[in-house]
């Protein structure tokens, strides 16, 4: 069973451009997913239902709630409705393939918000195996394409958004490539601030 909540679009004429502004749009999805061992990925399902585009990237937000032990095993991806993906995590503090990255925990209770303002990646340099991953407002943050999986990308939020339709599921991509640690994917919301959206 699937919790999807949606949102329905009103516009007002208030651009400079003449072009109408869209109103807030939104969806959730709190059905919580364990995550397994060994890669296989989880997917959990957002609807959109206006057909539009994204005319101001800098107004999608992907707020992403974790509880996992060692960060370090996780990636952490956005799907877009046609099927490409970008990665919000990948393997913090993994340097290579064969590297294991950090020992620090995410926790549910903070809450990792992905903006492309934002400008600042998760700070994980220095954290052991009793530290906690920070809440708060982060670039897309790990490692690079040479570290498993390969086909997961971290790329700016703007390039990845930038005019793609809507319209459609959207998925948090998660996937766990170590052993031992466990957790759980425990909801994440999808934002389209006002002024986010075109026809």
């Amino acid at each position: 069973m699937t919790l999807l909540i949606f949102a329905f679009t009103i516009f007002s004429c208030s651009d400079d451009d003449g072009e109408r502004r869209s109103e807030p749009v939104s969806g959730s999805n709190l059905i919580a997913m364990p995550i397994p061992d060994g890669g296989n990925p989880i997917n959990s399902p957002i609807e959109i239902t206006q057909l539009m585009k994204i005319k101001d990237p800098s107004k999608v937000t992907v707020v992403v709630n974790l509880d996992h032990t060692f960060c370090g095993d996780l990636v952490v991806e956005l799907v877009a409705p046609n099927g490409t993906a970008t990665a919000l995590v990948k393997r913090l503090g993994v340097a290579s393939s064969g590297g294991f990255g950090s020992a620090a925990n995410f926790s549910s209770a903070n809450a990792l918000s992905f903006n492309s303002k934002n400008e600042t990646g998760i700070v994980f340099e220095g954290l052991v195996t009793s530290d906690v991953i920070a809440a708060g407002d982060y670039a897309p943050t790990g490692g690079g394409q040479d570290v498993v999986p390969q086909m997961a990308v971290v790329q700016p939020l703007e390039q990845f958004l930038a005019n793609k339709d809507v319209s459609g599921q959207w998925k948090l991509r998660v996937q766990d490539h170590g052993n031992a640690d466990i957790g759980t994917l425990v909801g994440w919301r999808l934002e389209f601030a006002a002024g986010a959206l075109k026809e």
